[in-house]
């Protein structure tokens, strides 16, 4: 609905191209969250230079235009895991691995403080919870991924475990940065202190994709 008129002549074009499913895909508005971000830190020229190195289907789909609103990505459109998680490798490819982890950090609170925002994170600070986060994480998980089971397993009061499985286009970067949310999510449910340490990632051999998730009970 907030994309209607927007584009008249090529939405219907950038619909053709996100209209991949069977490869895992991700909801518009956080990708424009990540992209507003990264140009108000690195300047618009960096997202140019981003669509230039960026294999061509994924500069496509992901359209990289700062001339459109949003660089030309739909806040409900679907985009494939593939393409954000180049798009993230990308622009981490630069940092050193001391810093990476800060910057995937930062980019977890933009994209949860862009996203999640007004009324609706008002409410969220009012009913969310670890619990409430354990009976609805797939739920959460829902509204931004089109594939991935997830399980919430409470260790002790202050601890639980989070898990995702079969997630279709899983990209390391991109397992991280959602693990990574998780915390800007609990900060704002009211919870303190809220820490995330990674266990296991396919993309490193592991069955599946884990991590401790631990706050100030």
């Amino acid at each position: 609905m907030e994309t209607e008129g927007l584009f008249p002549v090529q939405q219907p074009q950038y619909a053709v191209v996100m209209a991949r499913e069977g490869r895992g895909r991700i909801k518009g508005a956080p990708v424009r969250a990540l992209l507003e971000y990264w140009e108000e830190t690195h300047g618009t020229d960096s997202i140019r230079a981003l669509r230039q190195r960026l294999p061509e289907d994924f500069a496509r789909e992901l359209v990289l235009d700062p001339g459109r609103p949003g660089f030309g990505v739909l806040v409900g459109g679907w985009y494939s895991n593939e393409a954000l998680g180049a798009l993230l490798e990308d622009l981490l490819a630069t940092t050193s691995p001391g810093r990476r982890t800060d910057t995937l950090d930062a980019i977890a609170d933009e994209v949860m403080g862009r996203t999640l925002n007004g009324v609706h994170k008002a409410v969220f600070r009012i009913v969310g919870s670890p619990e409430l986060m354990r009976r609805k994480g797939q739920f959460f998980w829902n509204q931004q991924f089109d594939t991935g089971d997830v399980e919430v397993r409470a260790v002790s009061s202050g601890h639980q475990i989070h898990y995702y499985r079969n997630w279709q286009g899983h990209h390391q970067m991109l397992c991280a940065l959602s693990f990574g949310c998780v915390r800007p999510m609990f900060h704002m449910m009211g919870v303190q202190n809220c820490r995330v340490e990674l266990i296991s990632c396919i993309d490193r051999g592991g069955s599946e994709c884990a991590a401790h998730i631990r706050w100030d009970a």
